[in-house]
């Protein structure tokens, strides 16, 4: 394990800086209303991990199941989307 994954949260109340953040997220879990969201913001600022964990406490082990990240510098064009995306 590298030093990163050692203080990696493991789930949405490891995270810190983030409460009204987090508590929302939170409240869409119980209530059940889920929606599409953007997580925006510098490098390094828990993006990922956040989507990450969101989704994991959502659906469990099989989270991988039910998350396609899409990193803008990587994907651009139009094919993203006809290919891609739909095929998720």
């Amino acid at each position: 394990m590298n030093v990163l994954e050692k203080y990696k949260p493991k789930n949405l109340d490891e995270i810190i800086g983030q409460n009204y953040i987090i508590d929302f997220l939170k409240k869409t879990i119980e209530t059940k209303y889920y929606n599409n969201y953007i997580f925006y913001g510098l490098p390094g600022c828990g993006k990922t991990s956040t989507g990450f964990l969101y989704v994991q406490e959502l659906y469990g082990k099989n989270y991988f199941n039910h998350i396609f990240e899409i990193n803008a510098s990587n994907f651009r064009g139009i094919k993203i989307f006809k290919n891609e995306i739909n095929n998720f």
